[in-house]
């Protein structure tokens, strides 16, 4: 189609093509299998960098979502689901957290969550947890849909991560167990000890999606909440195994967007420019997620969406009454994705070698950024034992496991 299009403009006397949106071009291409794998790369070479590396061990084509607002079915999908399956294999609290919810409708992951599964016949408690956005339009609109589904509560202005943290504890730990938010490193600067799996608070859903420091933000909130799945911006561009995160730093709030309509905060503009690196890539996050029970469940370039292990394993997502549901892997569901890469042939790069041309080539791109703040960039490696471990009440009665991972 693009070929005719330049056609046209060259012969007037070929008729037009038909204008073709982009999200149908992205669709149609999801359906097409990756083009053979020695057009791209060396299959030998780039399977030893997978294998090496990949923390998801699940070979999934579906894994992969054409657009990135498909994504957004995701949630109202599985929690449908794990609301069937009754609070002996899958507890519901009832709590979303959203970090950079917009106006709570436009492009929100959780926004058909929220008002599909609103409490409206009495047999269901009504929503619970925190809402955060930056821009007061936004915070407006949002505001007035969060007071009609439920006791949310709205903080606007631009989050910070111990602010984040700071202010689940405030609203959320009357809600069931938070000890986590009553232990020294909830509120001050040092890092706390580990947590049990029930010294968190329960979140049935959570998005995080700011345009700059997301990373930073997760690594705090998780210290406090429990989610049973969430969905996080990670880009196209970075590819797996390449960990690069922006780390928080002062300069990100002095360089922030104000003025700005809520419809362009949503479509990103409150992204810094200039001397800024954001974002959290997708291995980043997953290496993130890793110790909290979390691996990876779909990804659409843009957004990637995750779900705790002991979750999906109660709620029978593994194929079968107690199998294990095994994390989707991440070379495979990148390796599917649609659309041009903006940086060439990633794939080749990492079968030539991950720290001899796939690391160089990265950090030479994020240095030509000249970011004023710092970033993280690392090479993300799985640990001995690949599947991430139990991190949360499932049913009435959650297993305590142990350090062998024995129930």
């Amino acid at each position: 189609l693009r070929s005719r299009e330049e056609a046209v403009c060259k012969d007037s006397t070929l008729l037009a093509p038909l204008r073709i949106d982009d999200g149908i071009l992205a669709a149609a291409c999801s359906t097409l299998e990756p083009l053979p794998a020695n057009l791209w790369y060396p299959p030998a070479a780039y399977e030893r960098a997978r294998l090496r590396y990949r923390f998801g061990r699940a070979a999934r084509p579906h894994c992969t979502v054409s657009n990135w607002r498909l994504i957004q079915e995701e949630p109202v999908r599985l929690y449908d689901y794990f609301r069937r399956r009754g609070g002996e294999r899958v507890a519901l609290s009832r709590v979303l957290v959203n970090v950079g919810a917009g106006d709570a409708s436009a492009d929100d992951p959780l926004a058909a969550l929220l008002r599909g599964f609103a409490a409206r016949d009495g047999t269901e408690l009504p929503w619970r947890g925190v809402y955060f956005d930056a821009i007061p339009e936004n915070c407006d609109k949002a505001r007035g849909r969060l007071a009609q589904l439920g006791n949310i509560t709205l903080r606007c202005g631009y989050v910070t991560p111990r602010g984040a943290a700071e202010a689940l504890c405030q609203e959320l730990a009357s809600h069931g167990s938070a000890s986590a938010c009553s232990r020294k490193g909830a509120t001050e600067a040092s890092s706390p000890p580990p947590l049990e799996h029930d010294q968190r608070i329960e979140v049935d859903a959570m998005n995080l999606d700011i345009d700059s420091y997301d990373c930073s933000v997760l690594r705090e909130i998780l210290l406090v909440v429990n989610p049973k799945m969430l969905v996080v911006e990670t880009g196209g561009s970075v590819p797996p195994p390449m960990a690069v995160a922006a780390e928080f730093h002062p300069v990100f709030l002095e360089a922030a967007v104000h003025n700005i309509s809520g419809w362009a905060a949503i479509s990103g503009g409150t992204t810094r420019a200039g001397g800024f690196w954001n974002g959290c890539s997708l291995s980043a996050v997953i290496s993130l997620l890793h110790p909290f029970g979390l691996g990876l469940y779909r990804y659409a370039m843009l957004n990637a969406m995750f779900v705790r292990v002991d979750v999906a394993t109660a709620a029978g997502l593994g194929g079968g009454e107690g199998m294990p549901w095994e994390p989707a892997d991440e070379f495979e569901c990148w390796r599917r994705s649609c659309g041009e890469h903006p940086w060439g042939n990633m794939l080749n790069l990492t079968a030539q070698g991950v720290h001899s041309h796939l690391l160089p080539f990265v950090f030479d791109r994020v240095r030509k950024a000249d970011p004023r703040h710092p970033v993280s960039i690392s090479v993300a490696t799985p640990p001995p034992r690949s599947r991430p471990p139990s991190c949360g009440r499932v049913g009435a009665s959650p297993e305590v496991v142990t350090e062998a991972g024995e129930a």
